[in-house]
């Protein structure tokens, strides 16, 4: 891929994009939660997010790793 993108489709859910030219965008996936970090490796062969989960008094974080 030539360049990934992160789109916020709303407040709470992520699309993640890779782009390999003119016109040929492809759709990886979405993230249902918001995002609170996200990062990609160099050779754009993986991605990393860390998405943060309010539940009343206590705060939970997940590292998704795809």
């Amino acid at each position: 891929h030539e360049a990934l993108f992160l789109v916020g489709e709303t407040q709470d859910s992520w699309s993640l994009f890779a782009i390999d030219g003119p016109a040929a965008m492809k759709p990886l996936g979405t993230v249902g939660r918001p995002i609170s970090w996200f990062n990609v490796s160099r050779d754009l062969s993986r991605a990393a997010a860390v998405v943060t989960d309010y539940r009343a008094d206590a705060w939970l974080n997940k590292v998704v790793v795809r």
